[in-house]
């Protein structure tokens, strides 16, 4: 599910001068498909900035988030994939995956698939380094033998 809601959302950039741009930036593919409305964007910074960048699960990756009632129309995900880390609230994170959920269960799916994928630090290394949606690909098949086309 997680790789299918991706396909053509995936940014990759070399570096972002701020946790707050990187969010913005990240969720940029959601509010050009109309998965989410502006005020998505302001809730998950919000949300960030409230609960100390909570945002941040692992070293090298945060999810930003918020409620589905602050503006989603779509359950969706898009991916940014940072070459240098930025400082989040403290914490470096690479990858960003924006979480739009839009009702209270929808997206349990995703997050299943996100603690499968996404608990390896050395496959976050990796993704750090990809280049394209190619690269990607191998990199699935090569840390869980997944057959993805992005």
């Amino acid at each position: 599910m997680i790789w299918n809601l991706l396909k053509d959302k995936i940014q990759f950039e070399e570096k972002i001068d701020n946790w707050k741009e990187a969010v913005v930036l990240a969720a940029q593919p959601l509010l050009k498909n109309k998965d989410i409305e502006p005020q998505y964007i302001d809730a998950m910074i919000e949300m960030a900035e409230k609960f100390n960048g909570y945002i941040v699960l692992n070293e090298l990756f945060a999810m930003p988030h918020a409620s589905y009632k602050c503006g989603v129309n779509h359950l969706a995900i898009s991916m940014l994939i940072l070459h240098e880390p930025v400082d989040f609230m403290g914490k470096p994170v690479h990858v960003l995956l924006v979480l739009a959920p839009n009702n209270n269960t929808s997206h349990i799916e995703v997050l299943q698939e996100v603690a499968e994928y996404f608990q390896d630090v050395e496959f976050i290394r990796q993704m750090a380094q990809t280049k394209s949606i190619g690269e990607i690909e191998t990199l699935l098949k090569k840390y869980y033998d997944c057959e993805v086309v992005l």
